[in-house]
């Protein structure tokens, strides 16, 4: 009785209390290698909200689902990832253990294609709740152009060490985090004495009892089984011996050890320096930050603006370069006949730094920290506005495959369109005039009347 109650009033607050949804939806792929991207669902949310993993069992809540349509030139490799900070804890309204994520969660599909250029459409289907109240359920479509660059032609001539990073492997019964990370080689073990190999005062010494051992003492030399000189001298110079011999032998073993444990330390602070190496190399995502906004120019008129904020030590190539590699910055708008663009084209405003480049062996224009994207459109009707940039980052040892992030201008349809002046008006204003224009006359008659 219980749990039927609460899904009523989980219900009742899903129908009545609709309000624009506290997610905000962004779309990008990230381009591996070998035609296979990484299409990512990122979902940002207002705070105090929440919206819900895949992996919900039973309504409600309706969980967060990820639709694409079928499309023969691309197969999804694996199932959808969830990467967020999850949170699974029991709620009391539904009476089970809810999985959901606050602040933001990606969901990201790996994906490879089978033509040059492949147009994937699909849709996020999601419901967001917070503490009291929970809103219905939500689509929204997104559309990704995915382009496959050809792997030779970012290969780097010079900096041999240069690395692309790639996916982490994962499956569909986990949900793991996808990051990228960068394939660095397991260091060779150190070998702390000569050659590779134990040196001979590290081997242990031994003690034999062959009948031609040779002791030595002040004067001199026998084999002490075969004589029959066994002098009080030669016995206590025999035992002497025997005692010396046993405490080089304890020595050389215990110097072994002490090289074997050093040897493990060394190799076990290797492996931890090479993991800590690893966690630095780690990209969890592009490190880019994408704002689309739009400022008002008059009637009609507006700038649409695109800025990116550049994460430390790392690069972003212009759209002014030219040859194979680096990619060279595209922007790309949907068709449409209902908006007019601005003859200019976008327009870049940063600090250009034209200068070599090590990764490529070439001179390249790139900007680093922020750049800013301009580009005015005249608004004939209140449309959205679609499109996207695909773009290459870079850092001093690494590159990133190109990038595509999708944008959507006036996504609420709120601009302010230029002012339409009626046939009504034109017609109210001409009988103004030609009333205007009778009086005068008349005034004009009255006036040469009385002249006369």
């Amino acid at each position: 009785m219980r749990r039927l109650a609460a899904l009523l009033l989980f219900v009742c607050s899903c129908s009545v209390l609709a309000q624009k949804s506290p997610v905000d939806w962004q779309f990008h792929a990230q381009e591996l290698t070998n035609n296979e991207f990484l299409i990512y669902c990122k979902a940002k949310l207002v705070k105090d909200w929440y919206i819900y993993s895949q992996d919900i069992e039973g309504t409600p809540p309706i969980p967060t689902s990820i639709h694409l349509s079928p499309n023969s030139d691309f197969k999804l490799l694996g199932g959808i990832e969830e990467k967020g900070v999850l949170i699974d804890e029991y709620d009391e309204a539904l009476d089970k253990n809810v999985k959901k994520y606050a602040n933001q969660v990606s969901f990201i599909a790996k994906v490879k294609t089978s033509q040059p250029v492949v147009l994937i459409d699909g849709f996020v289907e999601y419901m967001t709740c917070d503490h009291e109240k929970c809103l219905p359920p939500a689509k929204r479509n997104f559309q990704f152009k995915l382009q496959a660059t050809r792997s030779e032609q970012l290969a780097i001539r010079k900096s041999t060490n240069t690395t692309v990073a790639s996916a982490r492997k994962y499956t569909a019964e986990t949900y793991t985090s996808p990051d990228r990370n960068i394939n660095i080689p397991q260091p060779a073990a150190i070998e702390l004495s000569s050659g590779g190999a134990q040196s001979d005062e590290a081997k242990p010494s031994t003690y034999s009892n062959t009948p031609d051992r040779i002791i030595s003492n002040a004067e001199r030399t026998t084999v002490l089984e075969n004589s029959n000189n066994m002098v009080a001298a030669n016995v206590m110079a025999y035992f002497a011996k025997g005692r010396e011999m046993k405490q080089q032998q304890l020595l050389a073993e215990q110097r072994a050890q002490e090289k074997a444990e050093q040897l493990a330390a060394a190799q076990e602070a290797a492996r931890i320096a090479a993991e800590e190496k690893a966690k630095r190399a780690i990209i969890t995502d592009a490190p880019v930050d994408w704002t689309f906004y739009m400022n008002s120019l008059g009637e009609g008129v507006y700038e649409m603006v695109a800025n990116v904020k550049i994460a430390e030590n790392w690069y972003i190539y212009s759209k002014n370069n030219t040859g194979d590699a680096p990619f060279a910055l595209q922007f790309e708008f949907a068709p449409n006949d209902k908006v007019e663009y601005a003859e200019l084209g976008v327009q870049e405003i940063g600090q250009l730094r034209s200068e070599y480049d090590a990764l490529f062996d070439k001179q390249v224009n790139r900007y680093a920290n922020e750049i800013t994207f301009k580009r005015q459109v005249k608004f004939l009707d209140n449309v959205p506005v679609h499109g996207s940039v695909r773009f290459m980052c870079a850092d001093a040892e690494q590159y990133l495959m190109p990038t595509e992030v999708q944008f959507t201008f006036n996504d609420a349809q709120n601009v302010v369109l230029p002012t339409k002046k009626s046939m009504a008006g034109w017609w109210v204003a001409a009988v103004v005039a030609a009333l205007a224009a009778i009086a005068v006359g008349q005034v004009r008659k009255i006036w040469t009347k009385k002249q006369a």
